[in-house]
């Protein structure tokens, strides 16, 4: 992954000149902080991903302030690393709390990923103001995809486009979000790269896609939320 996929990747969206949305673990930063760097001056934006994987939220769900200990510390590494403060978070394996939206709200962050029961933003209530709900994806996954499906390259292609074609007819009467989950260490390996790249040309040739990241779909919903029936 670090050494060789996540190199792989940036040279295919930079080939088919699209960007991405990277979610980044806070330990990342202090150790291959050139691996963040690389990303944020392609103009993409930093996802808080907790510290470390294998570090889940759930695990204080009856200590907020331990919570927000942890999110805050992420949030600080990035801009540290980066020169700006990320907006989003997602937590590692979706496992967030009851009281994850909120401190994401108290924190500045205007969109929280972790919700996967829409195809379409949507707002969530918190005491400190509303926050954007992102969803991630489970089944778009290269995780599900490859290591829990055994898909090959040509298969994963025809599930991502077989994905873009519903929801590009379907958005032509109310917009939807597709949302494909990456990880270098697995999508990166040589006979899976082409799956990605191929899946972006194919979504290129296509008029009226609007290749946004997470931020700038939070904002545009933040302002545009009222005319959206729910």
């Amino acid at each position: 992954g670090p050494r060789v996929g996540i190199w792989r990747l940036y040279d295919i969206f930079d080939e088919v000149g699209v960007p991405a949305s990277c979610t980044v673990n806070g330990i990342l930063c202090e150790r291959h902080p050139q691996i963040v760097t690389a990303a944020a001056k392609r103009g993409w934006e930093m996802i808080a991903h907790n510290y470390i994987q294998t570090e889940f939220l759930v695990n204080y769900r009856d200590d907020r302030n331990k919570e927000r200990a942890v999110i805050q510390r992420v949030v600080d590494l990035i801009e540290k690393t980066t020169g700006r403060r990320p907006k989003g978070w997602l937590s590692s394996s979706l496992r967030c709390t009851v009281n994850t939206s909120d401190i994401c709200k108290e924190l500045g962050l205007t969109y929280h990923c972790d919700y996967m029961n829409d195809e379409q933003p949507y707002l969530i209530h918190t005491d400190h103001g509303p926050l954007v709900s992102i969803p991630y994806t489970q089944e778009a996954n290269d995780i599900g995809m490859f290591l829990r499906r055994n898909l090959t390259a040509t298969e994963a292609f025809e599930l991502w486009k077989d994905e873009f074609d519903e929801l590009y007819r379907t958005g032509e009467k109310s917009g939807r979000i597709m949302s494909v989950g990456l990880h270098p260490h697995i999508i990166g390996r040589a006979f899976r790269a082409r799956a990605i790249r191929e899946f972006l040309q194919y979504a290129k040739s296509f008029d009226g896609v609007w290749w946004a990241t997470r931020e700038e779909i939070a904002e545009w919903y933040l302002q545009n939320h009222r005319s959206h029936i729910g």
